[in-house]
């Protein structure tokens, strides 16, 4: 219309053709500054529309772009506000935002149940890192428990914390091996998998 031409609004098309051109981009982890050796890269294959996904803290912010980009709907925690407002811009500028919601959150404090069950969550071990060691194995069986049977924990590197060290707090979860291990450089970080409750376990809980 006249008007649009006035104030130079783009229209529809325009909008859908740089979108078209952009999601396959974002769906490459090196968009994002990712590359093999991230243990959430061997997973987008089996990332599908509408998986809930939940990134806990900034050392896995690229993680949680590259998930969004996947169509998963997409929660990101962190303590810090300027952090979590960073992303939110982020997904907004690069048209994540559609099914991303993000905020502040302390899990030393609480860890918030909606959202749940989540398919995948990545954790940044800076978080664990950061809090008191002692309520690791409370935090981690909250997290544990807002995951659905079968889904996935990603643990990523920390200068402060290595995965290994809440290994312990994971009994009974699968530890999965990523593929190409013996030829990429050495991962920076773990899947778990959480196993499914059996027959006795679900009798139980009925």
């Amino acid at each position: 219309s006249h008007i649009r031409k006035q104030l130079s609004i783009r229209g529809f098309d325009h909008w859908r053709a740089r979108f078209a051109k952009l999601r396959p981009a974002q769906r490459e982890p090196t968009h994002w500054g990712l590359d093999r050796s991230c243990p959430v890269v061997p997973l987008l294959g089996r990332v599908e529309p509408g998986d809930k996904a939940l990134v806990i803290g900034s050392g896995a912010e690229a993680t949680a772009y590259i998930l969004a980009a996947h169509d998963a709907d997409l929660r990101f925690w962190d303590t810090e506000i300027g952090v979590v407002e960073r992303v939110e811009q982020k997904m907004l500028v690069e048209f994540l935002a559609m099914r991303f919601l993000a905020r502040w959150v302390n899990l030393e404090c609480e860890v918030p149940s909606h959202g749940a069950p989540y398919d995948i969550v990545v954790l940044d071990c800076g978080v664990l890192a950061a809090m008191d060691a002692r309520r690791h194995a409370d935090v981690l069986a909250q997290l544990q428990d807002l995951t659905a049977e079968a889904g996935v924990h990603v643990l990523l590197h920390s200068p402060r914390l290595v995965p290994e060290a809440a290994y312990s707090f994971y009994s009974g979860w699968v530890h999965e091996q990523l593929p190409g291990r013996r030829t990429a450089p050495k991962s920076r970080g773990a899947v778990l998998v959480k196993p499914a409750a059996t027959e006795e376990r679900q009798a139980e809980q009925a």
